[in-house]
């Protein structure tokens, strides 16, 4: 196992003891991720926006996906009873507006558009 094996252990034994604490941790963990996911969804906008079909609903994505991270990573008491049901809703849309966006990748001639789509 080596030395992070421990580690590992003692994060386990810590959530399963203190759950309250791992859920704000969880809370916050995808806050940052929704927030840096975001900011990619806009980069991206203004990168290549003008060339892509649909380019808004890409921005849409990345500004709404900005608000949802900025109330997860604020409203903390909300978050820890609806968390499943934000984080399953995020992923369904913001999975289906990539898998949408590909397409048009694909069509522009853009190399690894495949992967976007698995993603």
């Amino acid at each position: 196992m080596g030395r992070f094996g421990r580690a590992y252990d003692y994060c386990g034994i810590i959530c399963l003891a203190v759950p309250g604490i791992t859920e704000v941790t969880v809370a916050i963990a995808y806050g940052v991720i929704l927030l840096v996911s975001s900011i990619a969804d806009i980069v991206i906008f203004a990168v290549w926006g003008p060339q892509m079909f649909g380019a808004g609903w890409l921005l849409l994505d990345g500004i709404l996906t900005i608000l949802l991270s900025l109330f997860l990573l604020f409203n903390m008491g909300f978050t820890a009873l609806a968390l499943p049901y934000i984080f399953g809703m995020w992923v369904m849309f913001s999975g289906i507006s990539k898998f949408v966006n590909s397409f048009d990748l694909r069509r522009f001639g853009v190399r690894g558009w495949g992967w976007i789509m698995a993603l």
